[in-house]
């Protein structure tokens, strides 16, 4: 039987200090907090099997961190656990990755605020293993949920489907409600100063108000650039996009069969991918990114395949744009799955993932143009060697 248990804590940095905002330029001090950060996790037991589930909202987290977490979590509560760390890409949250500081040559990572996230992640994760003790059983609906998203790198290539997986308890309560949508969350003005969620808020007040419990939220094949298509950059708008996704789960999953869980598993697989960046290279000698490539140039990340029951859900450790994800999705239906969903920027933040054909290096790695996501991706390696890992764990 499939026993869950969901803890949550505020990851809101304090603006005692100078909170330098990730995902647009750099020098762009917090000034004000809109709405909390957080950390949601579920964590999910069947037999000896444990899987925890946590949901942050960040722009990413280094795999170095995510490994770090896991680790103490394995050592402090003396299980075997698997964990899933997927940030939800926040634009006005603080840098965790080093490339939004007071200068283009300046990190702005607070090494205070992410020795508090390590211990607060690790803490709520603990937690949510802890009370793992109520039996649940799963139901889950997808669909598109048209009208709030555009893809502005490629506008007739598109994935607009919302996944919603729901934990629910004996007494018919729900427990807890994943959600996952392939958008950016950068529906507010991009000069803004406040810290936010962005639509993600609207998303989980409206899904908790309805159902009970508590929503988490993971970001879907976003790269490409997967963007709200909203009226006006405001919070009121971000806030409606949110409650638009969550009403597509509040009319569908009622209707959704409630299944016992037989199997739970978290498969994962090392991949290596040669870095062919230069202003990763760069960023790495000016100490702004961490140099973590081998002898061989090659950087070491992981991809995925969760398992709870009939729901499959690929990890996948960048923003990888809206093909390739629609791909993904129909090889795990084809090996069974009855909801495949993708969760992007899971247990690493390595930056765009291009179909290698598409891929095109840019002239000038300054100023890329069209080139934008390839001037932030690893290089063209990176989408075919994830792929040709998945199938790995696919077909064992």
């Amino acid at each position: 039987m499939l026993t869950a248990g969901y803890a949550q804590s505020v990851i809101t940095p304090a603006l005692e200090r100078p909170v330098y905002l990730a995902g647009y330029r750099s020098n762009k001090p917090a000034e004000r907090i809109h709405d909390d950060l957080w950390a949601r996790v579920l964590a999910l037991r069947l037999g000896e099997q444990c899987v925890i589930l946590a949901a942050l909202d960040l722009i990413g987290l280094a795999r170095s961190h995510c490994l770090a977490i896991e680790a103490a979590v394995r050592q402090r509560s003396g299980q075997p656990v698997e964990l899933l760390i997927a940030c939800s890409h926040t634009h006005f949250g603080p840098d965790t990755i080093g490339l939004w500081g007071p200068s283009p040559t300046e990190s702005g990572v607070d090494p205070l605020y992410l020795q508090f996230l390590t211990q607060t992640v690790t803490q709520t994760c603990l937690r949510a293993l802890q009370a793992a003790t109520q039996p649940v059983q799963v139901r889950s609906a997808a669909g598109d949920v048209l009208g709030v998203a555009r893809n502005n790198r490629d506008p007739h290539i598109t994935d607009e489907e919302a996944t919603f997986v729901q934990f629910v308890t004996g007494t018919g309560a729900a427990l807890a409600t994943l959600v996952i949508y392939p958008c950016h969350p950068e529906g507010v003005d991009f000069e803004s100063t406040d810290i936010t969620c962005d639509y993600v808020h609207g998303l989980r007040q409206r899904l908790e108000a309805h159902f009970g419990g508590a929503a988490l939220f993971m970001p879907g094949a976003l790269g490409g650039m997967m963007s709200p298509d909203l009226p006006e950059p405001t919070h009121a708008a971000a806030q409606r996009m949110g409650e638009i996704i969550a009403e597509y789960g509040i009319q569908h999953l009622p209707a959704a069969p409630l299944h016992p869980v037989a199997r739970l598993s978290f498969t994962r697989q090392a991949v290596h991918i040669p870095l062919q960046n230069v202003l990763f290279d760069l960023a790495a000698q000016a100490g702004l990114l961490p140099d973590i490539t081998d002898a061989a140039h090659d950087i070491t990340t992981e991809t995925g395949i969760i398992t709870v029951g009939d729901v499959q859900l690929a990890t996948i450790p960048g923003e990888l744009l809206p093909r390739p994800g629609k791909e993904i999705k129909a090889r795990l239906k084809a090996a069974g799955a009855a909801t495949a969903a993708v969760i992007c920027l899971a247990n690493d933040e390595i930056g765009y993932i291009l179909p290698q054909e598409d891929f095109i290096f840019p002239q000038d790695w300054t100023n890329p143009g069209r080139q934008y996501e390839e001037s932030m991706s690893i290089g063209p390696e990176t989408a075919p060697r994830l792929l040709q890992a998945l199938e790995r764990l696919l077909t064992g």
